[in-house]
């Protein structure tokens, strides 16, 4: 990437000289950019604000003032209008009108931040390292409180921040499991940046610094004003301590242990095989195939973002077995260690949806004007404050304006420069191994499970090992015996580790005690993605090209998008390590050395793709909703989700219909924002297995009135949506009856699932209160089963799972029999007349998870990114 590592050296040198910057952002900006994020961009309140909220005053300016746009889009898009496009997403522009001017501050000479009136920080810097100095300043403004919760919980000490609760130690051992770094560490994370990346590592230890200072200018000021420091600090009474480069790498460790990551899963799937092997003892080819049913990694029909070949993972034809180590059954304690740190953040009240982003796009060539529209935004669920926050930044070469990640908020992560725009999903492919690590003892012992020795290369080798011990403050509901406040407690954690990563357990294979590992590859990497966004935020991508060289430094698993005013770009990233050629990448390895990684993938090995004037359109659209990228890229061994049904369906196929629909075959910016408002409420379960049930009950008296009633609602588009807010979803009869009776039907026809641990049966989200939905279910495997038994045979037919005996006289009457058991569950509890049934449509609703004293009202469920922007290039930047 030699142009730019050369660009990178003019950059470095201009932060150090005092070059003017734009009097107010770009003033030749081309336009054609709009963005929302709710519930709105502040997130600090004083002790007066929060004990006026607290009295049933209002809350501060800018907590909410995002949420009723963004809650109201999914009831009205149908009669949107260009002119009402600013009702729902805020223009983003760098300049800032004179009328939309809410404040200017001036915190030291060379940094200017101008308050739009979204509360939104635009930043102006005489020279680049004052623009990062101010973002650092505004981080800390508006979400010092939820940054420092960040920082505690990327070291695993939530617990000396919060209190000794139950759920935060829990959290605290669980991030120490897949990190667990010391401070030294941490920083050695930072020094090495020059060393990996030249100039582009030397800027990025000169932003972090740069940033650290500003947040410091604002903590000293925020401890001598009592109108400045956020509640919580006297509430709680929590120290404000200063900020240090370390805590970049600490929330970077939150960022790829929750966003970023895929994989790790390989216990999960020898627990699944050994469960099979035990229900059909007798016929391991018939566990094997219904293994095999359930894994879905390389379905030919499942959607992809792109149609083009990038193949990854497959189970070479000549495994060794010998590299296999499958843990005895039951001697596992912990079998995915990521999964259950996601378990413990909704524990302490951190919910994070699974994967739940989207965009769209479409080419020049289908779109109104000639000029690509996007659609895109991440989802990183729904917090007061937004666990996001927004930010323009201008200085000699900085341009940039979009969301960033408190914190690690040196830069804008998802948003645009000047003539371009970019976003990003979470990808989800493999870049964590589980590592069983043969125990041994150096003397020649036999091993047992406390042993902290393993074997490596022939070698008994001493395990990295640590005791660290901190205070962990008392939990708010602990007092002794007296009345008065219980002592800090001393909380110590043992660390282990081998030469592949941490040490989470213990297990026996074969009777003999082993330990388990986590290998991924960002260990001892969190913050080295970091120029991807230097050379984002100052505009050295101008390309699609430019863009994938880019993007290739983000280690972590995303699905980025592109748009400019000609080309859309698509780049899957991530460390993706090339496995030993005779390994399964779907179960546990030993780590006994000769089965080691070797290397990691190049740039043109990821799934990538450009649509524009030069290259093949296919559709003339893209799409992703943390989908399948692209066709033979195997899904993780975690992932059990890549099957011919997936949510991302009801974008692509609304698109491709717009598209055909269309006079002229080209789609407008409203076009666009219909279709995603559209997908936000569908029900996919209905769009995408009702057609086939109710072929299937088709002609059946019994269920006449039910097949017509679920008939209306799917012929209406099958969404959840109250658009008269009533309190009830339109066709909520219909809807009451598909989600009692998407269970018995599951039982029904899925029978050989019972008892087996196959993930979610439905997604948890629109009941967990996160927004989103349908990403994970049993959804691919009820589409094949009544497929097949309406005789269609799918490209990847399911061996052993069928609805009944897999005709469709014995499924129809399996159908026949749990739809009536449903229809009596709901005339028990609501009355036989359907009009009477009802969906309590405030357990799906939207609940901000508070993060602070000020909290925010519900909202509408639906399946939507949090912060989303609206794209259509005007112009490209001048030569």
């Amino acid at each position: 990437m030699k142009r730019a590592i050369t660009f990178a050296l003019v950059l470095a040198t201009a932060l150090g000289m005092g070059v003017a910057s734009p009097a107010n952002g770009d003033a030749d900006d081309p336009g054609g950019f709009w963005s929302i994020l709710p519930p709105g961009q502040e997130g600090n309140a004083n002790a007066f604000e929060a004990a006026s909220f607290l009295a049933g005053g209002t809350r501060p300016p800018h907590f909410d003032d995002q949420s009723a746009m963004y809650d109201r889009l999914a009831r009205e898009y149908p009669s949107l209008t260009t002119e009402r496009i600013d009702d729902y997403f805020k223009v983003a522009s760098f300049n800032v009108p004179e009328d939309q001017i809410e404040s200017i501050e001036t915190p030291k000479p060379g940094v200017t931040i101008v308050r739009d009136t979204f509360g939104v920080p635009h930043i102006f810097g005489d020279t680049d390292r004052d623009v990062v100095w101010g973002a650092g300043y505004v981080t800390a403004d508006d979400r010092m409180f939820f940054t420092d919760v960040l920082r505690h919980l990327g070291r695993g000490r939530v617990a000396e921040f919060l209190g000794a609760s139950e759920a935060n130690l829990a959290l605290d051992r669980d991030v120490i499991r897949v990190a667990g770094y010391t401070e030294e560490e941490l920083q050695f994370q930072v020094d090495q940046m020059p060393r990996k990346f030249g100039a582009l590592g030397e800027l990025s230890v000169q932003s972090f610094e740069a940033f650290t200072d500003g947040m410091n200018a604002w903590i000293t000021e925020a401890l001598l004003d009592p109108f400045k420091l956020p509640a919580e600090y006297p509430a709680l009474q929590l120290p404000l301590m200063p900020w240090k480069t370390t805590d970049i790498a600490a929330v970077a460790v939150l960022v790829q242990a929750v966003f970023a990551a895929g994989g790790g899963g390989e216990l999960s799937n020898a627990s699944l095989r050994q469960a099979l092997a035990a229900r059909f003892p007798e016929d391991p080819a018939r566990a094997e195939l219904l293994y095999r049913d359930i894994l879905e990694r390389e379905d030919p029909e499942a959607p992809v973002s792109t149609e083009e070949s990038f193949p990854y993972l497959a189970i070479p034809p000549d495994v060794d077995p010998a590299s296999i180590a499958i843990p005895d059954a039951g001697s596992v304690t912990t079998e995915d260690p990521l999964k259950t740190l996601r378990d413990s953040l909704a524990e302490m009240g951190i919910m994070l949806p699974d994967r739940q982003s989207n965009w769209l796009a479409v080419d020049a060539e289908h779109a109104e004007d000639g000029k690509p529209i996007g659609i895109m935004g991440p989802q990183t669920g729904y917090f007061a404050p937004e666990i996001l926050m927004e930010v323009s930044m201008h200085g000699p070469s900085i341009n940039t304006r979009g969301a960033t990640f408190p914190g690690i908020s040196m830069a804008v992560l998802l948003g645009r420069g000047v003539d371009f725009s970019w976003s990003a999903t979470s990808g989800g492919s493999d870049l964590v191994d589980i590592r069983v690590e043969q125990l041994c003892e150096p003397d020649g012992a036999p091993a047992t499970l406390e042993s902290v020795h393993y074997v490596l290369r022939g070698q008994c080798t001493p395990m990295y090992q640590r005791t660290d011990r901190y205070l962990a403050k008392p939990s708010a509901a602990s007092l002794e015996s007296d009345g008065l406040p219980a002592e800090p407690t001393v909380v110590s954690v043992d660390i282990e580790r081998t030469v592949h990563g941490p040490v989470f357990g213990r297990a026996t294979v074969d009777g003999e005690p082993v330990g388990l590992s986590i290998q991924r590859s960002t260990w001892f990497g969190e913050v080295d993605s970091s120029p991807a966004f230097l050379l984002l935020n100052t505009n050295a991508v101008d390309d699609a090209a430019s863009f994938h060289e880019a993007m290739n430094y983000v280690t972590g698993s995303f699905n980025w998008l592109y748009v400019d005013e000609s080309e859309v770009a698509f780049f899957h990233s991530g460390l993706y390590p090339q496995r030993h050629p005779r390994v399964n990448p779907e179960l546990p390895t030993w780590g006994t050395g000769e089965w080691e990684w070797q290397g990691f993938l190049p740039l043109e090995r990821h799934p990538h793709v450009t649509l524009g004037p030069d290259a093949g359109t296919g559709d003339g659209f893209i799409t992703s909703w943390n989908n399948k990228p692209a066709r033979d890229w195997m899904a993780s061994d975690s992932n059990k989700g890549y099957g011919p049904i997936h949510r991302v369906q009801s974008l692509s196929e609304l698109l491709a219909e717009r598209i055909a629909a269309a006079p002229d075959g080209r789609l407008s910016v409203v076009d666009m924002i219909q279709i995603m408002a559209d997908a936000a409420t569908v029900d996919l379960r209905a769009t995408q297995m009702l057609p086939e049930a109710l072929d299937l009950l088709a002609g059946r008296p019994a269920v006449a009135d039910q097949v017509a009633l679920l008939g209306s609602w799917l012929s209406s588009g099958a969404r959840r949506v109250d658009v008269d807010q009533d309190g009830r979803y339109e066709h909520e009869a219909a809807v009451a009856l598909l989600d009692e009776w998407y269970n018995p039907m599951l039982d029904a026809v899925l029978e050989e699932f019972a008892g087996l641990s196959v993930g979610g049966r439905d997604d948890g989200n629109r009941r967990g209160h996160v927004g989103s939905a349908f990403q994970g279910g049993w959804y691919q495997w009820l589409d094949k089963a009544l497929r097949q038994a309406l005789g269609q045979t799918p490209a990847s037919p399911l061996d052993e799972v069928a609805c009944g005996d897999g005709s469709s006289a014995s499924c129809a009457e399996l159908l026949e029999a749990s739809l009536l058991d449903a229809v009596a569950s709901l005339g028990e509890r609501y009355g036989e007349d359907p009009a009477s049934w009802r969906v309590p449509k405030q357990s799906e609703d939207i609940r901000y998870s508070a993060v602070g004293i000020v909290t925010i009202d519900p909202i509408d469920w639906q399946n939507r990114p949090t912060f989303q922007q609206v794209v259509q290039v005007q112009r490209a930047r001048a030569s």
